[in-house]
């Protein structure tokens, strides 16, 4: 027996706001890895959405899905166009 399902109602707007959160998180780390190479970043070549999950916080103080709170995340996989420092 499972339980019950949320989804709210504009999900395609939470999931867009996920994948943004992601990719938001992935940019210092290459943005560090840029400089040490002595590149820069010039733009998004890629993104691809490797997850999206409902529900299942990666912080387990996070409370459980209600029909007041709705959680969605994301995995993404982006791959950045470099180029050299002048």
């Amino acid at each position: 027996m499972t339980g019950p399902t949320f989804l709210p109602a504009d999900k395609d707007r939470m999931i867009a706001s996920a994948v943004n959160a992601a990719t938001e998180n992935a940019f210092p780390a290459v943005d560090a890895a840029a400089g040490a190479l002595k590149n820069t970043i010039y733009a998004v070549d890629t993104l691809k959405i490797e997850e999206i999950r409902w529900n299942n916080a990666p912080d387990s103080k996070t409370p459980e899905p209600s029909l007041v709170h709705v959680s969605c995340t994301a995995r993404v996989r982006v791959t950045y166009a470099l180029g050299v420092q002048p």
